[in-house]
């Protein structure tokens, strides 16, 4: 994770929970990360989480960054569950970036 702003930035992972917009008119927009050997897909453009369950949360000071391995908690994802990143500013220009590396058991 890597911010790079005058404010800093809360990170923040959910299990569950359902992704959505602001408007009825807009939409969340998945993409496939790898369509043949991934389950994983992306939305960026969705602004609201509901329901879920909060696993961790991350806080990032200005120009801050941070490698954090969630090997220690043994988290696992089951087929057909979520996961969810939320990154929350109080700056419009900030620029923040969290990367993951998983493992999938196929």
């Amino acid at each position: 994770m890597v911010t790079d702003s005058s404010k800093g930035s809360l990170i923040r992972l959910y299990t569950g929970g359902t992704i959505g917009a602001n408007t009825l008119a807009d939409h969340t927009d998945y993409s496939d990360v790898d369509t043949n050997d991934s389950a994983m897909s992306i939305d960026t453009s969705a602004i609201t989480i509901t329901g879920g369950s909060l696993g961790t949360i991350f806080a990032l000071e200005k120009t801050d960054s941070q490698i954090i391995d969630l090997k220690a908690s043994n988290s696992q994802l089951f087929e057909s569950e979520t996961a969810t990143i939320t990154i929350q500013t109080s700056n419009a220009t900030n620029e923040t970036i969290v990367a993951l590396t998983w493992f999938e058991d196929q």
